[in-house]
């Protein structure tokens, strides 16, 4: 798992947000995927494509 995670996944440091007091216990380790982004706008643009196909652009 140790390895998958070096390669799929960045750690974010928790001090960089405000979370309003959530995720402070201790040993926890907040992830991001690395892919996260493109795979969120390729989601988007393909949610807007079918928007327009099927109910107008």
């Amino acid at each position: 798992m140790e390895m998958l995670d070096k390669h799929t996944l960045e750690l974010i440091d928790l001090s960089r947000y405000d979370t309003h007091g959530f995720l402070q216990c201790s040993g926890y380790t907040l992830r991001r995927h690395k892919a996260e982004t493109l795979l969120a706008n390729a989601g988007c643009y393909e949610a807007r494509q079918d928007w327009i196909q099927y109910l107008g652009g």
